[in-house]
């Protein structure tokens, strides 16, 4: 039956109009009978146009697929090489690493050949140098009554500008963890402050030995003292700058002090190496016999300059 549904209206007439422009004769049972095939024709028309419409729809899907899937293989190819970048990269780090290591434990072993060598002894983990900055450690030979105490050194040269460029020498080449700098006399300096607590580095030498070169010796030689405020920081190991053995305010030896001193160190609970270096006439008299006897009951060396 003809209706909104099956078939437009001006189709029909479309397609009558053909047939009796064609001197086709229309009759109304043919018109009934063509209608459902029409009908269907149009059906297969509209089913064709969909499909047609799928296709290219399809085609524009596998388009994009397929520019997706060329994006796939160049990240896949860019990953690959990453990998293989990174691989490399890798492997150079960890030669790097080993030589690294090697010459980390090849530097080690020299700083101890040389401390060997200088003749100092203890775990240089935390070290202390004690520094006697009393008068005479500024004293040249040419000021001394007896020039022959200091039979190193030349007529113009000090004790103490030679501690302070020693001082920076075996900061520089010797195995040095940390350390701290008690400089004394009468009184005590210390560097650093006590918040800083312990140095290590080039930059922590550069800054001792611009400490050092502003201190100027004077006052007379109170060595137990610094001693003990040495040994309460737990170092690892001391080392002592001396030029002479401990003094009273007058300026006169002092062997209380130095009984003292020797006791204490020889205590039990005294656990600290004490390398003495000697600055001066050291094989003779007084004071060469209390910094060895300090040097020995502590377990440090000695050495004299």
């Amino acid at each position: 039956m003809l209706n909104k549904q099956s078939m437009p209206v001006w189709m029909l007439n479309d397609i009558l109009g053909g047939l009796l422009g064609g001197g086709v004769i229309v009759t109304l049972a043919s018109v009934t009978l063509l209608l459902p095939h029409l009908d269907a024709m149009l059906k297969a028309q509209k089913l064709d146009d969909d499909l047609k419409r799928v296709r290219t729809e399809l085609g524009s899907v596998r388009d994009d697929y397929s520019v997706i899937d060329a994006e796939h293989d160049k990240a896949v190819e860019f990953g690959r090489r990453m990998k293989k970048e990174a691989d490399r990269l890798s492997g150079e780090l960890d030669q790097e690493r080993q030589r690294s290591r090697r010459y980390a434990s090849q530097r080690q072993q020299d700083l101890q050949i040389r401390r060997e060598l200088v003749g100092l002894r203890g775990d240089f983990a935390r070290t202390v140098f004690v520094i006697d900055i009393s008068g005479s450690m500024a004293e040249t030979p040419n000021q001394l009554d007896d020039p022959s105490q200091r039979p190193n050194w030349g007529p113009e040269e000090s004790p103490w500008l030679h501690v302070r460029g020693q001082v920076d020498s075996w900061l520089r080449y010797l195995p040095v963890g940390s350390f701290r700098l008690i400089c004394f006399n009468d009184e005590l300096y210390e560097f650093p402050t006590v918040e800083r607590r312990w140095l290590s580095g080039d930059k922590a030498r550069q800054e001792a030995s611009g400490y050092l070169a502003k201190l100027r010796p004077n006052g007379y030689t109170y060595t137990e003292q610094a001693l003990e405020r040495a040994a309460a920081w737990r170092p690892t190991t001391i080392i002592l700058f001396t030029d002479g053995a401990p003094t009273d305010e007058e300026g006169k030896l002092d062997p209380d002090q130095q009984s003292r001193i020797l006791e204490r160190v020889g205590g039990k609970d005294w656990q600290i190496p004490v390398n003495v270096i000697a600055l001066n006439d050291y094989l003779t008299g007084d004071l060469g016999l209390f910094l060895q006897r300090l040097a020995g009951s502590t377990g440090g060396g000695f050495m004299g300059m």
